[in-house]
């Protein structure tokens, strides 16, 4: 089911910014020729260090497309993406986002590890959810009820990856209506750092207007600076995960 056609959010009211994290590298060039021809280095386990989530809706796809062909190739975490589509489209989606970034771009499947630097696209029609209790963590489809009138729903993603608090950058793209934004409030208030793309470069500010507007955004973003601000935040969860505690000398899990 797509997402359905509701009142457009016209609050603008921003958030605080957040400080960013040390500059990071430099994107490689853009990918060139078939998806299925370039080299791309992957780690070869799982990554339970964090998580990357996103939402859009109406004017997503191709916000989706300019956010993907500016990510490094060595992007430090799992990314898993919601937007409203019906059943098709995504699996077309997700191949057209591969062919234009250096990352791996996939519809979800189901029970597939989360690797960092790969990009799991919710299928048409099915919710898409972390199993943060299992091994390395998991995809999860399911087939449960709509929510916000919407299946896929951001705010199923949301909550499910609210385990993850500090370790999980969220963003909130073009898109009617406010799915995503009980999910993002949860995840802001288990610290969690969640972008919402600015009214004026959305084609429609609902979603990520609903964002602001219930005080969940840590940061307001035009669409051309996300792609950085993605990058910085993951890289500051990476670096967060990898310092040990200070009363225990452990290195977060």
């Amino acid at each position: 089911a797509t997402a359905p056609v509701t009142a457009t959010v016209t609050a603008t009211a921003t958030a605080p910014v957040v400080e960013p994290a040390p500059t990071p590298r430099a994107r490689r060039p853009a990918a060139q020729g078939p998806a299925s021809t370039r080299r791309r280095a992957r780690p070869t386990t799982t990554s339970d260090r964090g998580v990357c989530v996103i939402a859009s809706s109406t004017g997503g796809p191709d916000a989706l497309s300019e956010v993907f062909s500016a990510l490094p190739a060595d992007f430090p975490l799992p990314i898993l993406v919601v937007q409203h589509m019906p059943p098709h489209f995504t699996s077309l989606l997700a191949r057209r986002l591969d062919g234009r970034s250096a990352l791996r771009v996939v519809e979800a499947a189901g029970d597939e590890p989360l690797e960092p630097g790969v990009a799991y696209l919710a299928p048409g029609d099915r919710h898409l959810a972390i199993d943060a209790r299992s091994v390395g963590c998991r995809t999860v489809l399911s087939a449960e009820p709509p929510e916000n009138s919407c299946r896929p729903s951001a705010d199923v993603l949301f909550r499910s990856a609210a385990a993850y608090g500090r370790r999980v950058v969220a963003c909130v793209i073009s898109g009617m209506g406010q799915d995503g934004m009980l999910g993002a409030v949860q995840l802001h208030a288990a610290g969690a750092t969640v972008i919402a793309q600015d009214q004026g470069t959305s084609v429609v500010w609902g979603m990520p207007g609903a964002v602001v507007e219930a005080g969940a955004a840590s940061k307001v973003l035009p669409l051309s600076e996300i792609a950085d601000a993605l990058t910085l935040s993951a890289m500051a969860v990476v670096a967060r995960a990898a310092r040990p505690d200070r009363e225990t000398g452990r290195v977060p899990s």
